[in-house]
């Protein structure tokens, strides 16, 4: 029983963590209720694609308020990257070339804007763009949209629950 408990607390400290997806803005990739499995690594692991879970306390979610916390959202921009939505097929840009985003639930991109992600920071959005609250959404906020790349809890691998999945990353 005792080992069993320390290789347990010794995953949840070094491998990753278990999330529940609260809202359905990561459709179809994620779907609300989802379990997810989601690992730890370094800051330069992080690549545009990856689907992380990010603590957006006092960022996006503002203090004594009832907002969750804790967001699953794709990589869509790294430091020092412009993004822009949209060109002329809308789709999203990054320092002008067109993103390859064969994951997206089908239909508009939303709303316009055009911004470089300060260093230290990611530009995160929901695969559900029309029903996801997302960095285009906080632009007001500190930060301008972005969330500091330390606030990123790790990068969900897999669907835990219900059936087992995989989460696919963006090759690069």
């Amino acid at each position: 029983m005792g080992l069993t408990v320390l290789v347990l607390v010794a995953a949840y400290l070094w491998v990753g963590r278990i999330y529940t997806v609260s809202a359905g803005s990561m459709s179809p990739t994620l779907h609300a209720g989802d379990r997810v499995l989601a690992t730890r690594i370094g800051l330069g692991d992080l690549r545009r694609g990856d689907v992380v879970v990010v603590d957006v306390s006092g960022t996006w979610a503002q203090p004594g308020s009832d907002e969750d916390a804790t967001v699953v959202k794709r990589i869509v921009g790294l430091p020092g990257e412009r993004v822009a939505c949209c060109d002329a097929q809308d789709r999203i840009t990054v320092d002008g070339e067109p993103l390859d985003e064969p994951y997206l639930r089908p239909g508009g991109p939303g709303p316009s804007f055009d911004v470089v992600v300060p260093a230290g920071r990611l530009w995160l959005l929901g695969d559900d763009r029309e029903g996801s609250l997302d960095s285009r959404d906080h632009l007001g906020s500190p930060g301008g949209g972005s969330v500091g790349a330390d606030a990123v809890q790790g990068r969900v691998v897999a669907v835990a629950w219900p059936p087992v999945s995989r989460v696919e990353r963006p090759a690069g």
